[in-house]
């Protein structure tokens, strides 16, 4: 089983994202938008001056590395590659448990899922056990929470009871793709 870590919801970012996808391939910040709108374009809607201002960022932290390349049609290009920490920190956030709630799932957790699938089948059906056991242990939370409570419909009981259910929703989707994961029946 891989090393958890659970973050904070505000801590999702399209930083990893951009470190996942130069984990993949050396690229442009053109380039890196195109795959991200071919691949994630419903996860992810970054505008080309936010995908450069993160590379930027990325660069200046020593997480990434860029070079000039000539351009026939213009002036040269910044092609930017991995760095070790890059390849460091991206393995760690793609190894960690995301935040229990339904945009960081929706966000974070299936940008990890994507890069996962692409490493190993079994990577990605590991992340799902993990990522399942941490939404599973969270709606008991919330379960014990909402038990405690008084029965009258109140803001609190509501919004607790909507939680319960979102949660339930995400395990519902979360074991669909599980399915979708599990490696074909041996034959005998």
């Amino acid at each position: 089983m891989s090393t958890i870590a659970i973050r904070a919801a505000r801590d999702v970012s399209p930083e990893n994202v951009i470190l996942g996808l130069l984990y993949q391939q050396p690229a442009h910040g053109y380039d890196l938008r195109r795959r991200l709108n071919q691949d994630l374009g419903q996860v992810w809607h970054l505008p080309l001056n936010q995908i450069y201002n993160t590379l930027n960022r990325l660069e200046a932290r020593g997480l990434v590395s860029s070079s000039a390349e000539p351009s026939l049609s213009g002036p040269s290009r910044r092609r930017f590659q991995l760095n070790e920490p890059g390849r460091q920190q991206f393995r760690v956030w793609l190894h960690s448990v995301t935040p229990c709630n339904i945009r960081a799932i929706r966000v974070e957790f299936t940008s990890r899922l994507y890069f996962a699938v692409d490493i190993s089948q079994d990577l990605a059906r590991t992340l799902l056990d993990e990522q399942l056991n941490a939404l599973l242990a969270f709606q008991s939370q919330l379960q014990a929470r909402l038990a405690a409570l008084a029965p009258e419909f109140t803001p609190n009981r509501m919004a607790l009871m909507l939680r319960v259910q979102t949660m339930a929703a995400l395990l519902d989707w979360m074991r669909e793709y599980q399915a979708a994961l599990a490696p074909p029946p041996a034959e005998g």
